[in-house]
């Protein structure tokens, strides 16, 4: 699984917390919305597409959803 590092401040303090993204390859998502039946979908700006996120992973593999 990817991992990065990240440095936030806390109350004046710097701390390093591990992020694990939950859903990569989205070229410029620009808006997401909750379905009523639960899916997350992701539109993507550049490729004009809508994407289901629901289950996270490589959205490069990802079909197009669209409502």
């Amino acid at each position: 699984m990817l991992k990065e590092v990240q440095e936030v401040k806390v109350g004046g303090r710097t701390r390093r917390v591990h992020v694990r993204p939950f859903a990569w390859n989205l070229h410029a998502p620009t808006h997401m919305e909750w379905t009523p039946d639960g899916r997350l979908l992701v539109v993507e700006r550049t490729t004009g597409k809508v994407k289901d996120a629901t289950k996270g992973g490589d959205m490069e593999e990802a079909k197009p959803s669209v409502d």
